[in-house]
């Protein structure tokens, strides 16, 4: 279905991560063996779907008349285990943002761009006063024995934790070797069974486990024998009562893809496929290398993007052998329609005449600020790959009636595919740069750059962490944040009391100031999130559409909610299995 110069077409419809990864991934494994043009749509005005960085400003340097003081922080996605996210760290160095730099690009740049972020938490509850630190990856300050389950009781809280975390991959994977992109889930098993489980008949599955030589977790000093012992059973089992109620479950809870009622009726492969690939728990013999961006996840989507649109094409075609074009990358300002055809799919754009926002209500052929509203042009094309959230792609979809659509879609009919898309449930966080304190513990000594509310009662409540900007960026191992009366900066996803105005940070970019000196406008640093839920119905669809895609299809889906719960690296995967998918199709693999 290539068009009569012998192009090869093809449509994102997204451009975000996942529309990034396949776009890359699909013009490196066509790389001059085709020619391959790819247009990349998207919609918003900010691109990188829940990367979001911003300026924040601080007030005024003190002794300086008007020397502002600003930083960046990030809203959403925020850091990155290179140990497990192995495809990333792959393009990273390829492209030359970290790693092993590309010709084109200093080593001294490349390696600025990610940085260790401080790996330490604290879980809290004012109202009970409870808190309870981890404090194995703490850079400053100081750490009191007493509640830091790292120490505590001789390391016997850590201990748990770590055959908790083998019992429950175990489980989850039905192994103790997973592998990152493995489908094979539990997908009976909620946390609540698998923790009452945890603690019956005095924590048997657990003696099974720490018996496993497989399984046996890597804690140096543990004597695990003492503790199913008569004399030490009750202590353990108090001990892992506690961190039920104190740790996994509040930190389940704080997970973006977590349902509001609650994490004892989430499955528990849920949060696993998460912490194996995040925080690296349970997996290699590697440790985690938890890393943030060190100028934003904006920063390194913006640089991607670039490489994809402009690097990326140059490259390949200078490397024909003909010389001729053989990759076109083109990012369009949105799609407006799309119609899965008999000949392929057909999708509307506006002309580029068309500014990046909507036609207002009162106008009728003319956008916001005057801009002319330029015609709608149909571009047909062989391949389409949504790279949307499930819902936004049932809506975009429009099949053609008595069309014969069979190699589209792989045989699978529209009805299928809309029953996957509406399988797929949603629900949207706030987050808020701030400088408020209440929302932490009590003890200015308990902050860590993970601070997690313990959440009191069965009532539906949006999960609440919020983040020490100070102690993620690291700012012990840097020079000019790394002084007494540095200012704090806090991001609190789903704050549970209300921020006061005046302690809600402004952006950089959009402040305004009138004539009292007043910020003016919009200006708060406050951005939605939506986050697809990880349950089973989700689970259950994202092993679905891997088989459809397995059966060589022509329209494919990735987003977040397509495989695991899209992560980075996830997001990443999904976008290479798509890629080697086509390229099947095209008989080039």
């Amino acid at each position: 279905m290539n068009d009569d110069s012998g192009w090869i077409n093809v449509a994102i419809v997204g451009g975000g991560l996942s529309g990034m990864a396949a776009a890359y991934e699909l013009a490196k494994g066509v790389a001059g063996k085709r020619k391959v043009r790819i247009h990349i749509y998207e919609r918003n005005l900010r691109t990188g779907g829940n990367i979001d960085s911003q300026v924040v400003e601080l007030g005024v340097k003190a002794g300086a008349v008007s020397e502002p003081v600003r930083r960046w922080v990030d809203m959403g996605v925020n850091d990155i285990n290179l140990s497990s996210y192995h495809n990333i760290a792959r393009v990273m160095a390829e492209t030359g943002y970290y790693g092993k730099c590309s010709e084109d690009s200093s080593a001294e740049a490349a390696s600025e761009n990610l940085k260790a972020l401080e790996d330490s938490v604290c879980f809290f509850s004012e109202q009970e006063q409870l808190c309870y630190t981890m404090d194995g990856g703490l850079r400053a300050g100081v750490s009191d024995q007493n509640r830091d389950l790292d120490r505590a009781k001789n390391g016997k809280y850590k201990c748990l934790m770590a055959i908790v975390d083998k019992a429950a991959l175990k489980q989850v994977y039905r192994r103790c070797d997973p592998k990152p992109a493995t489908p094979e889930y539990d997908l009976t098993t909620t946390v609540s069974q698998f923790f009452d489980r945890v603690l019956a008949k005095n924590a048997k599955v657990l003696q099974e486990v720490s018996n496993d030589s497989l399984c046996n977790p890597d804690s140096g000093q543990c004597d695990y024998s003492a503790y199913w012992a008569a004399d030490d059973i009750e202590d353990t089992m108090a001990c892992l009562r506690l961190l039920r109620d104190c740790v996994y479950y509040p930190r389940i809870s704080a997970m973006y893809f977590a349902n509001d009622a609650g994490p004892e009726q989430m499955l528990l492969a849920a949060p696993y496929r998460y912490y194996r690939f995040q925080e690296g728990v349970g997996g290699d013999s590697v440790p985690p290398d938890r890393r943030y961006f060190t100028q934003g996840a904006s920063h390194w989507f913006y640089h991607l993007a670039s490489y994809i649109s402009g690097d990326l094409p140059k490259k390949i075609n200078q490397e024909a052998v003909d010389g001729q074009p053989v990759l076109e990358i083109e990012f369009l300002r949105r799609a407006v329609a799309l119609k899965v055809v008999e000949s392929g799919f057909l999708v509307g754009h506006e002309g580029e005449d068309e500014r990046d926002c909507e036609p207002s209500d009162e106008k009728d052929s003319a956008g916001k600020n005057g801009a002319s509203k330029a015609a709608v042009s149909e571009i047909l094309y062989d391949y389409c790959i949504m790279a949307t959230h499930a819902d936004a792609a049932q809506r975009a979809l429009v099949f053609e009636q008595g069309a014969v659509l069979t190699e589209s879609l792989a045989g699978k009919s529209e009805s299928q595919v809309r029953k996957w898309l509406a399988s797929i449930s949603y629900t949207t966080s706030v987050a808020v740069a701030h400088t408020y304190t209440r929302l932490l513990p009590p003890d200015v000594n308990a902050w860590r750059t993970y601070n997690v509310a313990i959440r009191q009662g069965a009532g539906l409540k949006p999960y609440s962490m919020t983040y020490v900007c100070n102690r993620h960026q690291n700012d012990v191992s840097g020079d000019q944040w790394n002084s007494a009366g540095a200012p704090q900066v806090f991001v609190t996803l789903n704050p549970m009391t209300r921020i006061p105005d005046q302690y809600v940070l402004k952006k950089r970019d959009l402040l305004m100031v009138g004539n009292d000196g007043q910020a003016l406008g919009d200006s708060q640093v406050v951005e939605y999130f939506k986050h697809n839920l990880l349950d089973s119905a989700c689970f259950h669809t994202q092993q679905e559409i891997k088989k459809y895609h397995e059966s060589l299809p022509r329209l494919f889906f990735t987003g977040g909610w397509s495989l695991g719960a899209g992560l980075h690296e996830e997001c990443w995967l999904q976008g290479q299995s798509i890629a080697r998918s086509i390229c099947a199709k095209l008989k080039l693999s």
